[in-house]
């Protein structure tokens, strides 16, 4: 097992320096990545929805709502059931990062079928759910007790710096095609991927 000291690391609020933390730099990328794809996606969704499909305010909102219900359903559910399942959480994180790019490029092809998009769509909240949850539970793990809060913090700043991040992105890459968007949100959910062989070595509980 590797020995990390991070004394320093987050001295003066260095989100920088911390991407490059040896227990914590790749999921705090993660998160940001992550961040950013689920961001680029929502514009790009509701872009094609509006601008491609010409769906009203209403029908929009009934695709949401179904969403957002998977999404409580995994939350609330499936995600718990998951992790009895997986005995490491590293590799639910991967099999649902690797779904998400497959739902993604299917996306890319179909998006101009309802059917498919609302489908599409669906898979993709299943697949996204578990990302930030494992995410935060590999950072309490790999986190002494006393500096959790400080951990967790972090993750949510590198989650707010991708919900800017991203649309930006997405603003950029919809100028050559709005479809392409979910090809850049796949993207960015493969570099997690390389960043995600990172957890599967083994670290002992660190201090902030």
């Amino acid at each position: 097992r590797r020995t990390v000291k991070l004394e320093q690391l987050f001295h003066g609020k260095q989100l920088i320096l911390a991407l490059f933390s040896p227990a914590l730099g790749s999921l705090f990328l993660l998160t940001l990545l992550i961040s950013a794809a689920q961001s680029s996606f929502i514009v790009g969704a509701q872009t094609i929805s509006f601008d491609v499909l010409k769906l009203t305010s209403s029908q929009f909102g009934l695709i949401l709502t179904v969403v957002g219900l998977v999404s409580v359903i995994m939350q609330v559910g499936v995600i718990r059931v998951l992790l009895k399942i997986f005995k490491r959480q590293e590799f639910l994180l991967t099999l649902a990062l690797i779904g998400s790019v497959v739902t993604l490029v299917a996306l890319f092809y179909f998006h101009q079928n309802l059917n498919w998009l609302i489908f599409l769509n669906i898979f993709y909240t299943i697949f996204a759910s578990p990302g930030m949850p494992v995410i935060s539970g590999l950072i309490s793990q790999r986190t002494q007790t006393e500096d959790q809060g400080l951990g967790l913090g972090l993750n949510q700043a590198y989650m707010a710096m991708g919900m800017i991040i991203g649309p930006l992105l997405a603003g950029l890459v919809a100028e050559t095609g709005l479809s392409h968007v979910f090809l850049l949100s796949a993207g960015l959910l493969v570099l997690g991927l390389v960043a995600a062989k990172n957890l599967f070595v083994k670290v002992k509980p660190v201090n902030l």
